[in-house]
């Protein structure tokens, strides 16, 4: 750890001022004390900067040492309390980070950012319900936040997912119907607010899709795309929808599209050799690419021959 991340700086500048000042004159103290602060705050933005510089380079020990001098030193700073957060979880660490969220919104209830973090870590750590009960209490404080509204939405498909999906159930098993069209409402009204909300369009796709509704789920990506033409998600998403739909030459071009723009992107690699092991009988060319996904996301071995869609 660099020794300028915690060398008390602070502290050091302080003392030198007082050391020169004449405690006799309360005037000088009183604009002296006003001098220490305007000092202090400002070393507080920059400590924050250096946090989330090294936040960024991906060295969270040194950042979460230099945050928690700065919480040290002002309990209260509802920034660095929010980075102490996004530390927590960016190492994994998703229910102490919850914590940091809640400690924010304890002194600023209106702070939108928290309550969004904290809806979405219940999200990473699959508690669906949590997640759509902090989204909409940001909705309520916020009602024009699109980000919550795709956030609620994802939460609730997730939570109906968790009780048979419909395409994955051949369409027998419809009973979630109604929660996937409360999520397409909330993704409505994410698009209302921002109608060039890419991520939102890209959501309600899928859920149109889950609903074996691949027609209408093909038009939410194609706009998606009309909107970000190097959108590599949505062109994965409307290969599945196109080979769910059984127009599996048409879902090629798309996956072939999405790795072009995104190579990196293990879903479309994993889609692909999908679709040439299920209906266009090229089993070598298959193997290659879900190796290729395997390599990219370990997740997908063993996973069941089906193809995925990609949330954003």
């Amino acid at each position: 750890m660099n020794d300028y991340l915690v060398m008390p700086k602070l502290y050091i500048r302080k003392r030198i001022m007082y050391q020169n000042m004449k405690l006799n004159d309360p005037i000088l103290l009183v604009l002296t004390s006003l001098f220490i602060f305007a000092v202090l705050v400002a070393d507080s933005i920059e400590e924050n900067e250096e946090t989330k510089i090294l936040y960024n380079e991906g060295e969270y020990e040194s950042a979460i040492a230099t945050v928690d001098m700065l919480i040290d030193t002002n309990p209260l700073n509802i920034e660095a309390l929010s980075l102490k957060g996004d530390l927590l979880s960016a190492e994994g660490k998703k229910k102490e980070a919850i914590d940091f969220y809640n400690k924010v919104i304890s002194i600023d209830p209106s702070d939108s950012d928290a309550w969004f973090k904290k809806g979405s870590t219940y999200y990473e750590l699959n508690q669906y319900e949590k997640a759509i009960e902090s989204s909409r209490e940001l909705i309520r404080r916020d009602p024009d936040n699109k980000a919550a509204y795709n956030l609620e939405a994802n939460a609730l498909r997730k939570k109906a997912e968790e009780g048979g999906r419909p395409v994955a159930a051949d369409d027998d098993q419809q009973f979630n119907a109604g929660v996937y069209e409360v999520a397409i409402a909330s993704y409505d009204k994410a698009i209302k607010i921002d109608p060039n909300y890419t991520s939102a369009w890209n959501n309600k796709g899928i859920a149109l899709g889950e609903l074996s509704r691949f027609a209408a789920s093909i038009a939410c990506f194609e706009e998606a795309i009309r909107i970000n033409s190097s959108y590599a998600e949505a062109w994965n998403n409307k290969g599945v929808s196109l080979d769910y739909w059984g127009k599996h030459r048409e879902s090629m071009n798309c996956y072939d599209e999405a790795i072009k723009i995104n190579p990196l992107l293990a879903e479309a690699w994993y889609n692909k050799a999908n679709t040439l092991a299920l209906n266009l009988t090229d089993y070598d060319q298959a193997k290659e690419y879900y190796n290729k996904s395997i390599e990219l996301a370990p997740r997908f071995k063993g996973e069941l021959m089906t193809w995925i869609y990609v949330e954003t």
